[in-house]
């Protein structure tokens, strides 16, 4: 993958492979929780066949736009 990207003149930046400012997860979270009430004990148990709706699937997506945006904005410091 580093090679084709490199042959194609396609910059890497480094991301640390977690990051506190850009958490991926906690913006679909409260939407699982949501969905997932009166189906027992949580940690236990995982709903299965629970689909994100698009809108708010794309919703999560946009705002997690707008706190990269706003990490590179600020320099990096926390969000």
């Amino acid at each position: 993958t580093k090679e084709f990207l490199a042959k194609k003149g396609i910059k890497v930046i480094d991301h640390p492979p977690y990051s506190p400012d850009l958490p991926r997860r906690l913006l679909l979270l409260p939407c699982h929780e949501e969905d997932a009430r009166g189906r027992g004990d949580r940690r236990q148990e995982r709903p299965e066949g629970v689909a994100i709706p698009e809108d708010r699937f794309r919703e999560a997506f946009r705002k997690w736009v707008e706190r990269w945006e706003k990490c590179i904005r600020i320099g990096g410091s926390h969000v």
